[in-house]
């Protein structure tokens, strides 16, 4: 598959490069506030569309010969599928180009990022979606079963949400690269009602916090950490300490990467 990216080198999760299209992005819509009514968040600098943004802004040739552009969920469920697979709602929520209530690409976004944008994304879909049957060369190759279904990939947030399985009122905190804190805001929501709905503070970066503390106060060893963690009282009475924040107002950025999304030539 080496030669079939227009773009080698795609833009990362932590990637903080892109102010100027976060803040051309909300001036296009009517202000933050605005644009948080239409995709669910201010502009953020790791969001696809303003990467999109940046990306056709220096590097418009790779961009004009872009046929697909795909989320890492997305892409790694074309993988299975022998094709195209479509964003679905939940991981396209993270974008700053989806419409959360018509859930559709909102023109006003996609216009504001780049030309021909909506073409090169696909159409959305639900989070349940069966897409196809896995391809063939998956069938040839690997002994999958030709009646086995791929249904739309989602992102690893919103995947960890839905198994959580939280009630009205519930939070749930996961200190994985980052930290995310999950609430869920209605009664009885269903695995696939959670992939598409759901609130969420992410805060970075909990790895790098974790690490730190260990090389400090733990001689940098996991073990003599774990030590002191369990003979913390359970809940650390009450406080919870994190140093970076990544969907609130910035603080400072460090860069990690990791594929935020990928360019697929004509």
């Amino acid at each position: 598959l080496q030669n079939c990216f227009s773009v080698t080198d795609s833009p990362v999760w932590m990637d903080s490069s892109t102010s100027l299209e976060c803040k051309h992005l909300e001036q296009s819509v009517g202000g933050a506030l605005n644009l948080s009514y239409i995709t669910g968040s201010r502009a953020y600098e790791r969001f696809t569309g303003n990467q999109i943004a940046k990306m056709f802004k220096m590097k418009t040739e790779e961009y004009n010969q872009t046929e697909r552009i795909s989320l890492v969920s997305s892409f790694a469920a074309s993988l299975f599928l022998g094709d195209y697979a479509a964003v679905d709602y939940s991981d396209g929520s993270g974008m700053n180009l989806l419409d959360i209530y018509k859930r559709k690409w909102s023109k006003q976004c996609l216009e504001a990022c780049a030309p021909e944008l909506e073409e090169k994304l696909g159409t959305p879909v639900p989070s349940m979606s069966v897409l196809g049957s896995v391809s063939s060369h998956l069938v040839r190759h690997y002994g999958f079963s030709p009646a086995c279904k791929v249904i739309a990939f989602t992102g690893d947030n919103p995947g960890s949400l839905a198994g959580m399985r939280l009630k009205e009122g519930d939070i749930a905190v996961s200190r994985l690269v980052n930290l995310f804190i999950f609430r869920s805001q209605a009664p009885n929501f269903t695995r696939i009602q959670l992939l598409q709905m759901g609130l969420v503070n992410l805060y970075k970066n909990g790895s790098i916090v974790r690490e730190r503390i260990r090389n400090e106060c733990a001689t940098g060893s996991w073990e003599e950490f774990s030590s002191a963690l369990k003979s913390t009282p359970i809940g650390n009475n009450g406080n919870l300490g994190n140093e970076q924040i990544l969907l609130m107002p910035n603080v400072f950025r460090l860069v990690k990467y990791r594929l935020l999304c990928c360019f697929i030539k004509h």
